[in-house]
């Protein structure tokens, strides 16, 4: 529920979009864009017909001055979800979660980030985060936090499976139930803290929930399918509960960007027999077939579509091949609705900008990780998902690769002979070559 322009309180479907901190040309953590750029981009995202924005930590306080200049200046409203994220070190490290850089760091950004949104917290940064003076108080627009970003599975199983660590917890907020694991315990602590926090400080509660994905997600698969996919761990929302005294709200979320093809056909028996009525009325003609249908169908709590998007790099991944900006609105408007009618209280999509640092698999051999934030790799399905492109150029692209040789000129030819010639043109996205004359066509090979 949220509060409309005379105060009552009203059902509130999350129509979100994550909102990245990058800019070509620096570091992600460089927090470059600055409060006029943050102000710009909340304009737009809410011209756009979004009501949430989501950040996947805490921001320089550049952000949260923008945030709030939109919300008491502009007509328009505009909700977030304040993330919390531990660094790829500590997701990848040979710890468990249960070490300082993973839970402690966890522990300390969670309350930072409550005061954050109070208002009434000076930060250095670092560790991914921003930094500076946070005066501004934005909480009458936080509608909750989301905890995590992906949890490496490893890093989940080899907590699980460590002995000592605990596998219950009775919080005045959370508990757990008997069917919890350690890494579940771990999320159900950090949550009554959380609450604990923000209610004796501020008297307030939020929604909290933490974010899953497939390769974590609640389901047995067969052990074949599971190896192949590296599907080791599980982390279920069920098996953390909220007490009474907690009301604002407990929800599962989901970042579902690639799920499993044909994922019900390799449910374990045990698991089939456990979901029999939900996998008779799945629909695998819905988004990644029908996999956030299932989740809705299985959870008791409402879910949250917590990132979804499509890329429209070169490099494609899918058998789908490469899409245009058109097709991928189109999939992102159908994905949503298709959400919406399986039962979610929303969805976020991921993300408002190009992020030039994400790399994924089919090109991540080719990369200086140093100085990727100075080039979009057209090749990296990971790119290319943004709402918003950053094109290079101060004005225009170098070139427009679309069989129209006007902008060329003769300034661009860097070799001639034998009645061919060949121009050259580069920016932060490619290698453009020009070549013309005799027999030049798509059909000839040309040496």
């Amino acid at each position: 529920l949220a509060r409309n322009s005379a105060g009552e309180w009203q059902p509130l479907t999350i129509r979100g979009v994550e909102l990245s901190s990058a800019v070509p040309g620096h570091h992600i953590t460089d927090y470059a864009a600055g409060e006029e750029t943050y102000y710009r981009w909340l304009t737009q995202i809410s011209e756009m017909g979004a009501n949430t924005v989501r950040i996947p930590t805490i921001y320089d306080a550049a952000f949260y001055n923008a945030f709030y200049r939109f919300n008491t200046e502009s007509g328009r409203t505009l909700y977030l979800l304040q993330g919390l994220s531990v660094t790829d070190h500590a997701n990848n490290s040979l710890d468990d979660a249960y070490a300082d850089e993973f839970y402690g760091a966890l522990r300390e950004d969670s309350l930072a980030a409550i005061d954050v949104i109070h208002g009434r917290r000076i930060l250095m940064g670092g560790d991914g985060k921003g930094g500076g003076t946070y005066w501004r108080d934005v909480s009458p627009w936080v509608l909750g936090f989301l905890i995590g970003n992906e949890w490496d599975a490893g890093t989940v199983a080899y907590t699980d499976h460590a002995p000592a660590n605990p596998t219950s917890f009775d919080g005045a907020y959370f508990a757990t139930t008997p069917e919890a694991s350690a890494f579940e315990t771990l999320l159900a602590r950090l949550m009554d803290g959380m609450a604990a926090y923000e209610a004796e400080k501020y008297g307030q509660q939020r929604l909290l929930a933490f974010i899953n994905d497939p390769l974590n997600d609640p389901f047995a698969y067969e052990p074949f399918y599971a190896r192949q996919l590296g599907k080791y761990s599980r982390i279920d929302a069920e098996h953390i509960r909220p007490t009474e005294a907690f009301a604002s709200g407990y929800f599962a979320a989901y970042s579902v960007s690639a799920s499993f093809p044909d994922f019900s056909q390799y449910l374990s028996a045990g698991q089939r027999s456990a979901l029999s009525e939900a996998l008779a009325e799945l629909d695998t003609e819905r988004f990644g077939d029908g996999y956030v249908q299932l989740l809705n169908g299985y959870h008791t709590m409402p879910v949250l579509v917590a990132s979804y998007g499509f890329s429209t790099a070169r490099g494609a991944v899918s058998t789908e091949g490469p899409m245009n900006e058109q097709e991928q609105g189109e999939r992102l408007v159908a994905a949503y609705e298709d959400f919406l009618s399986a039962g979610c209280a929303g969805a976020v999509v991921s993300t408002w900008q190009d992020v030039w640092t994400r790399r994924t698999w089919n090109t991540s051999y080719a990369v200086d990780v140093y100085e990727s934030h100075r080039w979009h790799d057209l090749q990296s399905a990971g790119q290319s998902s943004g709402l918003l492109a950053f094109a290079p150029g101060s004005e225009a692209s170098a070139c427009v690769v679309d069989g129209d040789g006007s902008e060329w000129t003769e300034a661009d030819v860097v070799w001639q002979a034998d009645g061919l010639s060949l121009s050259v043109r580069q920016d932060a996205e490619g290698l453009y070559l020009l070549v013309r004359g005799e027999g030049v066509s798509p059909q000839a090979a040309l040496y």
